[in-house]
């Protein structure tokens, strides 16, 4: 390879790096960083799908409906932390012993649903869990099962 191609090459690399790192960024300001509370409910939520996964695999019920789902609900995730985020900015300094009040509750909210849905997926496989884990999850889900049928009758 030539200077003049080798320095083309070059440049192509530096082009996509810049841009892949400022889009990278972007996204990282948007989402408010990646602290460790965004990293467990992304561990969480890969933890959820592919539990989920395994056993649409393992009971041949595999349904592309349903992956496309899971990845939709990691994308609206993804859309409710940046709007916490954003709330959080347009109020910074409204609550001043908080840092970020909206986006931690947010992210906290998600990863606490997503634990959830892990523990059911590990239940259903025959993982031993408290029984009163499972049955306040049940309860949690079935009321919020009937809130959003409510809320969705109503509109």
């Amino acid at each position: 390879m030539n200077l003049l191609g080798w320095m083309y090459a070059m440049w192509d690399q530096i082009t996509f790096k810049s841009c892949a790192a400022a889009c990278l960024g972007g996204v990282g300001w948007l989402l408010g960083g990646f602290d460790l509370p965004f990293k467990a409910l992304v561990a969480l939520f890969l933890a959820d799908y592919l539990l989920g996964f395994g056993r649409a695999c393992y009971h041949k019920q595999i349904s592309f409906t349903r992956m496309r789902h899971g990845i939709l609900k990691f994308l609206l995730y993804i859309v409710a932390v940046a709007a916490a985020n954003m709330l959080d900015i347009a109020s910074r300094g409204a609550v001043p012993w908080f840092h970020d009040p909206a986006r931690d509750f947010m992210v906290c909210y998600l990863a606490v649903c997503e634990f959830l849905s892990v523990s059911v997926h590990l239940a259903a496989e025959g993982v031993r869990m408290p029984e009163w884990l499972v049955s306040r999850i049940e309860r949690f889900r079935t009321v919020a099962e009937t809130a959003e049928a409510k809320e969705v009758s109503r509109d």
